[in-house]
Formats: structure tokens, C-alpha cells, sequence
């Protein structure tokens, strides 16, 4: 009877610690397993990480590149305007130093006498600085003739700087020589090769 209840508990207990033994086992296994996962899980994460790293790096440099092309750009663009801005103040003073009074009057003798001779009325619009001067020298060389045929008026205008204008009847322009028509016209001989020139640079 002892010997049979021995071998009973000796079953019970060997049952017992294998069951253990496999529930153990199993815990082991599905810890391994998650475990597994876990690591995969975070393999993958980490080259997403990477990846996205990598892409954003290159996204950065990029924008960095244009960022430095564009402030290049506006650099070179502001420069040119500059040195244009520069050249044409420069332009316009050499202009206007050559339009002097002295310079008109000499314009004046070549042209009013043309018109003078056909008997049309001349109007010669000039700067309010040049116009006492020139108004008296017109008044000395051509007064008699003046008299005469159709005329010559002379007439301040505070938009021109330098330089004059010549006027026939009905106010038709006849002849530009105003520092600004002057200046337009030399600016678009010019402008080009200034250009061409910065550029090259």
C-alpha cells in the first residue's frame, strides 16, 4: 500500500514538473518569439529612421544649394542695377554739363533761322535756369528778323533740367534736345553693352 501510494506520488509530482517544464518552455518560447519581433519591429523602424534622415539631409542640402544660388542671384541682380544706377547719374551730369547755355545758344542759331526764313513761329522751351540767358541772346540776333516773320518765344519749363526744345505752331515738338531725350537716347546705345559688359565680369 505505502509502496503503491509512493509510486502515485511520484507520478503526480513527475506529471507536475513536466507540465512545468512545458509551460516553461512555451513562456520561453513566446518571450523569444516577441523578443524577435521586438528586435525586427526596431530594425525596420531604425532604417525608416534612417532613410527619412537621409531624405531630409539631401532635402536641406538642396534647399540650401538654392538658397545660395538665389541670394547669388539677387546679389549679381542688385549689383548690375547699381552700377547701371551709377552709370546713368554719371551719364546724366556729363549731359547736362554739355547742354550749357553756351551750347544752346549755338543750337539756337542753326535752328531758329531755318524757321525764321520760312515764317513760322519758333517756341524754345529750356530749363527756368537757362531761359534769361537765353532768351537775351535771342532777343539780340534775331529781334529784327523776328519782328518781321512769325517769331520766337521762349518759355521756362521746370521738367527739363537742361537743354532745349523746339516748338513750331500748334505746339509740335520739332527737335528733342532736352537732357532727358538726350539721355534716353544715348541710355539705349549703351545700356546694352554696360550689360553685356557686367556680365562678363
Amino acid at each position: 500500500m505505502v509502496s503503491e501510494l509512493q509510486s502515485l506520488l511520484d507520478k503526480i509530482q513527475a506529471e507536475g514538473v513536466n507540465k512545468a517544464e512545458e509551460k516553461a518552455a512555451k513562456i520561453i518560447a513566446d518571450a523569444e518569439a516577441k523578443a524577435a519581433e521586438i528586435v525586427a519591429a526596431a530594425e525596420k523602424q531604425a532604417v525608416a529612421i534612417q532613410e527619412k534622415a537621409k531624405e531630409e539631409a539631401c532635402a536641406t542640402e538642396f534647399r540650401s544649394q538654392q538658397s545660395v544660388k538665389q541670394a547669388s542671384r539677387d546679389i549679381i541682380l542688385g549689383l548690375e542695377q547699381a552700377i547701371q544706377q551709377t552709370f546713368e547719374r554719371a551719364l546724366k551730369a556729363e549731359v547736362e554739363g554739355a547742354l550749357s547755355a553756351e551750347y544752346l545758344t549755338s543750337l539756337v542759331d542753326k535752328l531758329v533761322a531755318n524757321y525764321l526764313a520760312d515764317d513760322a513761329e519758333v517756341e524754345l522751351v529750356v530749363s527756368p535756369a537757362d531761359a534769361e540767358k537765353v532768351a537775351a541772346y535771342v532777343q539780340s540776333k534775331f529781334a529784327a528778323a523776328a519782328s518781321q516773320k512769325g517769331g520766337v518765344q521762349v518759355r521756362a519749363d521746370k521738367d527739363i533740367s537742361a537743354g532745349i526744345c523746339v516748338m513750331l505752331e500748334e505746339g509740335r515738338v520739332e527737335h528733342d534736345f532736352t537732357s532727358a531725350a538726350v539721355l534716353e537716347k544715348l541710355s539705349q546705345l549703351l545700356r546694352p553693352a554696360l550689360i553685356k559688359l557686367i556680365s562678363e565680369k
